[in-house]
């Protein structure tokens, strides 16, 4: 190889890599950044929802049933002592496209 076409290979190299960047630290709409910071948007928003649901002004048990109903499979808790309990369940964090496993206690 010459000198010519491996400079042409690395400058198409550094090309990828500033595109990559870009893509995922940039701020552009489709940046992995800007989609992180929708979707934190996102979960803070149907949390205020939740809260909102459940002790809020206007509390309405049956929407609130519906609303988890979108994001729970199912929940098991585990009483352990006089104040702890331990959780397991399957939760759909995104609503009904994505799923994510989820186990705490309280």
């Amino acid at each position: 190889m010459d000198s010519t076409t491996i400079r042409s290979a690395i400058a198409k190299h550094e090309k990828e890599i500033a595109e990559i960047t870009s893509k995922t630290l940039g701020r552009s709409e489709g940046s992995v950044r800007q989609q992180v910071r929708g979707l934190r948007r996102f979960v803070t928003l149907s949390l205020a929802d939740v809260r909102e649901l459940l002790a809020g002004k206007h509390a309405n048990p049956s929407r609130l049933k519906q609303e988890l109903a979108r994001h729970i499979d199912s929940i098991m808790l585990f009483p352990e002592g006089d104040k702890r309990i331990t959780y397991k369940g399957t939760w759909r964090l995104l609503g009904a496209g994505g799923s994510s496993g989820a186990e705490g206690q309280s």
